[in-house]
């Protein structure tokens, strides 16, 4: 080799040298949380070397850190491209995939990433928990246990298999898996928080709280086994109790609408109506198992039973119906009145809930927001009839709604909706421990003779179950005088 293209070669290899020894240097302050300073090492590198696969891919792991996760897509996305054979890029990738919720996308890289490597173990672990949330739950299983085959004290994947045995009701195979995840990692929060939901659904509450309670003890800023232990006392009386969970929380989380709603129900707090934040977060977090949980669990049947009294009225009269489903949630009253109308539109806080609706193809339009603010956009006269099952336990304060109902309702039109009763009839409504909203019948009353609906139909009915005691209800039919 002549010896100036032996001086270029020294030359490429000591760049490369280099190159290795800034990465290593980079990946060694990133893995101590030296962020920035890992970064600016990533960048200079790539200043020299624009294509260098590592430095991109390290650099989109930063972005990834800092919850860019556009800027993660696009640096890991582009290491990918320059060498697709590296397992780790397809994993890393995945993970930002996951992170957004865009599961579909995930699962294509980490199995990628396991085609590259069949023993990749965080791979397969992040294979199955992509899967459970896709509710493919046997080719969760299989994952986990091939990661747990190749590393028996895998904690996650002893975690994640336990929460998805939990959720298909084999809650004694899921302590058993806890248990092992525990004994292998005793200082995980996670596990313990785990083991305390498996009990509870045992109906084992001391040990439960216990077990919540090392939860606590182990990561005090996490809200989740403060607000089981709140929950656990409100349910055995201790309110004193419960209340200092809540105030715990929001000490260190002061935006939690859901340590803020239990504080409101357990203080007596005079608030009108649940906020709308709470609101969609509850019911986001609801939505995949909404149905099951209501119709399986808690003998739901307020949608059935009020198309029934509309049917009952609305027989015999000519007239192609405008419906309004007034938080329609996953659209359970949708094949319920899709019978009844011309037209069918639902409203709702929870985007993840429409979501669900729209899955029935019932609706003709559904809509995302508050329901009064919604109604309020809605013309005058524009439907004839507006339906709310379940709904006004979250709003306290009903004067708004039956005044924009008043409106939004042509002449004659109807309003079909529940409550929870309250036997108080000088009360207008109150906030329950369970922090839903009760109304008076004598409430309802006022608001007609305020609004100018005439009371058609009035029915006492057991509504759906509070663990195993009915809950007393009422349903309603107004027109509109």
């Amino acid at each position: 080799m002549p010896l100036r293209q032996r001086k270029e070669v020294q030359t490429v290899l000591r760049q490369r040298q280099a190159c290795c020894r800034a990465l290593e240097m980079a990946a060694r302050l990133q893995s101590v949380g030296e962020i920035q300073r890992a970064e600016d090492i990533y960048r200079s590198v790539l200043a020299e070397q624009p294509e260098q696969p590592d430095a991109l891919h390290l650099l989109g792991v930063v972005m990834f850190q800092r919850g860019n996760h556009a800027a993660a897509i696009d640096f890991i996305g582009q290491a990918v491209a320059r060498q697709p054979g590296i397992a780790m890029y397809h994993n890393n990738l995945g993970k930002v995939y996951r992170a957004m919720d865009r599961f579909e996308d995930a699962l294509v890289h980490f199995n990628r990433a396991l085609e590259l490597d069949s023993n990749m173990i965080e791979a397969l672990y992040n294979s199955g928990e992509v899967l459970r949330w896709l509710r493919k739950s046997g080719d969760a299983l299989e994952m986990l246990d091939r990661a747990i085959a190749l590393h028996p004290g895998y904690s996650v994947a002893l975690l994640c298999k336990g929460e998805i045995m939990q959720k298909e009701g084999r809650v004694d195979e899921a302590l058993n898996c806890y248990r092992q995840a525990i004994a292998s990692a005793p200082d995980k929060a996670g596990i313990y928080f785990g083991v305390g939901q498996a009990l509870t659904a045992l109906g084992r509450r001391d040990e439960a709280i216990k077990h919540y309670q090392t939860a606590v003890a182990l990561r005090p800023s996490w809200a989740a086994p403060h607000l089981e232990l709140a929950d656990m006392y409100k349910k055995d009386g201790k309110l004193n109790e419960a209340a200092d969970c809540c105030h715990r929380v929001l000490s260190f989380q002061p935006d939690n609408v859901f340590a803020r709603h239990m504080l409101y129900a357990l203080e007596g707090a005079p608030i009108e109506r649940a906020s709308a934040e709470y609101v969609r977060q509850l019911f986001d977090g609801y939505a995949s198992s909404f149905d099951q949980n209501l119709l399986e669990k808690l003998d739901y049947r307020t949608p059935a039973m009020l198309a029934e009294l509309m049917r009952n009225y609305l027989a015999g009269k000519d007239g192609e119906w405008h419906i309004l489903d007034i938080g329609c949630g996953t659209g359970l009253m949708g094949p319920e009145l899709r019978g009844l109308g011309k037209r069918l539109v639902g409203v709702d806080l929870s985007a993840k809930m429409l979501q669900k609706a729209q899955e029935r193809g019932v609706y003709n339009e559904l809509l995302e927001g508050d329901l009064v603010e919604r109604m309020v956009q809605f013309p005058s006269a524009s439907f004839d009839v507006g339906v709310a099952a379940d709904v006004f336990v979250y709003v306290g304060n009903l004067a708004p709604v039956f005044e924009q109902c008043r409106r939004i309702l042509r002449e004659q039109g109807v309003l079909a909706f529940s409550i929870e009763r309250l036997s108080d009839d000088t009360c207008d409504f109150t906030l329950e421990l369970t922090q839903r909203f009760k109304h008076s019948c004598g409430y309802i009353d006022r608001l007609c003779s305020r609004f100018g609906f005439i009371v058609v139909h009035r029915e006492f009915a057991h509504i759906r179950k509070q663990g195993r005691d009915p809950v007393e209800g009422c349903l309603y039919l107004l027109r509109k005088a």
